[in-house]
């Protein structure tokens, strides 16, 4: 399947709602801090639609949509970019459900990685992960992240805690150059 990124919309909010069925879904896709559970349009706009955080620091995302029909497969972007120091963050990620395990991952990643290495002119790229899921490491080791290091019982669910793997990328690494 072949897909593009494009910028997200308002009209992909009902779209990305639905991939999201609970609480722990949402913390898996975006991290304990950004969003409360059930999502809505007022989060998502506040979210989505602000591209400048202060001077400093920016975010982009987009949505993935497939070439031949444009339909909405998945949402990746940078959550932040440091313009001045080259780097940024990838996160939100999310595959459609109904999709998950066809490569669409690794390829919105390489697309990702594109954008920040050849047109932001990044250094680096990082992310975090739940060490629990292994399906996105795999896909972000494929992509050529390396493991930095774990962030131990970082987010709490219910009543367990949760770890972060975090990885990292550098342009000179990045086989999507």
């Amino acid at each position: 399947m072949k897909l593009h990124l494009r910028r997200i919309q308002p009209s992909d909010f009902p779209t990305l709602m639905s991939w999201i069925h609970s609480e722990e879904e949402m913390v898996q896709w975006s991290g304990p801090w950004n969003f409360e559970f059930p999502l809505d349009e007022r989060q998502l706009t506040k979210y989505f639609l602000t591209e400048t955080l202060d001077d400093k620091i920016h975010r982009m995302q987009y949505m993935a949509a497939l070439e031949d029909s444009g339909e909405p497969v998945g949402q990746i972007g940078f959550s932040r970019i440091w313009l001045r120091t080259a780097a940024a963050c990838v996160g939100p990620v999310i595959v459609a459900p109904r999709l998950r395990g066809r490569g669409l991952g690794l390829t919105m990643m390489r697309e990702i990685l594109r954008i920040g290495f050849d047109e932001l002119r990044l250094h680096r790229i990082e992310l975090v992960v739940f060490d629990f899921n292994k399906p996105a490491i795999v896909c972000y080791e494929k992509a050529g992240f390396r493991t930095e290091g774990l962030l131990r019982e970082i987010v709490r669910m219910g009543d367990t805690y949760w770890n972060w793997r975090s990885m990292s990328i550098l342009a000179s690494e990045s086989s999507a150059r």
